[in-house]
């Protein structure tokens, strides 16, 4: 499932309550221009080399990263999503596959912050890592376990309470929530069960 988000340029003073509005003056939408095209596995997954690289990394900005699982290690071949504030770093899905063996997604995200903080000149600890989730299904949550007592890092568990509570959304799923990256990126998080109890985008 792909999820739909608003990537906003500039500080914006908000509340986590408030309806979430794209402030005139305030925010600008960023053009994509996406790859056009992904790793597409192999024809036989069991040749040499067909699981790397085991990540597509597509960096829209030195704040936004948009990252796909090879087809080779799992056929789902979800997308995940990385994005960056000044203390805050927001992972959306944790890929399909537990096994860091197979798919280190955990060292995959620790290097990308970690030139983050180079180029930020922050620290590690400057930033902490939430991992939350699109909905509570396998190929979307199977890498939690790889992120489970890591240092600054906090893992939003999938129950409809939790993310709920976590996002503010006081009426599921009747409440479009605003999640506030220290408030400088302002994200609208609407409530979709249907696919999946828990859902939201």
């Amino acid at each position: 499932m792909l999820l739909l988000f608003v990537i906003l340029i500039g500080i914006v003073s908000s509340h986590l309550n408030d309806p979430f509005v794209c402030p005139s003056g305030y925010s600008t939408y960023l053009p994509v221009k996406l790859p056009t095209s992904w790793i597409n596995g192999s024809i036989n997954c069991f040749d040499k080399g067909a699981t790397r690289p085991d990540l597509d990394i597509f960096p829209i900005n030195n704040d936004t990263y948009i990252l796909r699982e090879n087809k080779c290690i799992n056929y789902e071949a979800p997308f995940m999503y990385l994005l960056f504030s000044n203390d805050t770093v927001l992972l959306i899905d944790s890929g399909a596959t537990v096994s860091f063996i197979s798919l280190p997604i955990q060292q995959h995200v620790e290097t990308l912050i970690t030139h983050w903080c180079i180029n930020n000149k922050k620290e590690r600890a400057d930033l902490e890592l939430v991992v939350a989730h699109t909905h509570n299904h396998d190929d979307h949550t199977a890498g939690d376990i790889q992120f489970k007592y890591k240092l600054f890092t906090t893992i939003v568990n999938t129950s409809i309470e939790e993310v709920s509570r976590y996002f503010h959304l006081d009426n599921w799923p009747n409440t479009i929530g605003t999640y506030d990256l220290n408030n400088q990126r302002r994200l609208a998080i609407i409530p979709i069960p249907g696919h999946e109890n828990s859902a939201i985008a």
